[in-house]
């Protein structure tokens, strides 16, 4: 088995006993949050953060635990996934998130103590890498490519608006729940990974003390990625368009 497999033991802590404080990853699809789950990880500190309420990871887990119910299978990763100090973390897009009771989630059974909110800057590159991973089905470095991808106007802009919208519904979410997130960018997370998550331990109230951290995945972005990005921009002032 892969030390890469987040489905296997070597995401496992020592078993945990009683609840754990559980917090949240808001994120959505090319911002770097699978990344920020290993950084997380590697701390020892912030639990094995991963897409739990995920369906397809759900089943997974429900097959490696012999267990039929959501509420027997989430105990269980709570109790292998939560360290030492007690931490347990969810990473989960907002559709994840807005239908985790439809899996049988109650919230009572993982109440959140705290959100990380992971975003981009740059939405545009966020827009291509997400076309770019769907004609390739390559979401994480380790992944096999399944074909070149295909430039294609439409095709960005509607990843841009799916985009924009994911994070509009995240932050009224947070604003009609009074939620204050700690905000993390996805290009600071490339530029100082160890200094972001000094600053989420200091969020969490742990000790801050880490000097090394540890990814199993790597950034794919290549230059095809500011091409594209110049060529949507190009394209969107021949349509008369400016990027909001």
């Amino acid at each position: 088995m892969s030390e890469a497999d987040q489905f296997g033991e070597s995401f496992d802590f020592p078993p945990f006993e009683g609840q754990p404080k559980v917090y949240l990853i808001a994120s959505s699809q090319r911002t770097g949050s699978h990344y920020l789950c290993h950084l997380f990880f590697s701390t020892g500190r912030l639990g094995s953060p991963f897409e739990y309420f995920h369906r397809r990871n759900f089943k997974t887990f429900r097959k490696r635990f012999a267990t039929k119910r959501p509420e027997p299978t989430m105990r269980k990763l709570m109790e292998m996934r939560t360290s030492p100090n007690g931490w347990f973390g969810i990473k989960a897009h907002w559709g994840q998130f807005s239908n985790r009771e439809d899996l049988g989630f109650e919230s009572s059974l993982v109440p959140v103590d705290r959100y990380v909110y992971l975003k981009r800057r740059d939405q545009v590159l966020q827009a291509i890498s997400r076309s770019i991973a769907v004609q390739t089905q390559q979401w994480m470095s380790h992944y096999e490519k399944a074909g070149e991808p295909v430039y294609t106007f439409a095709d960005i802009d509607e990843h841009l608006r799916s985009v924009r919208a994911g994070y509009e519904k995240w932050e009224r979410y947070f604003a009609a729940n009074g939620i204050e997130p700690l905000t993390m960018y996805y290009e600071d997370l490339c530029t100082d990974p160890v200094g972001e998550v000094q600053r989420a331990l200091a969020f969490f109230g742990e000790p801050t003390d880490v000097e090394e951290l540890k990814s199993f995945t790597q950034r794919q972005a290549t230059d095809l990625n500011h091409a594209w990005k110049q060529r949507y921009l190009d394209d969107l002032e021949k349509a008369g368009r400016e990027l909001v």
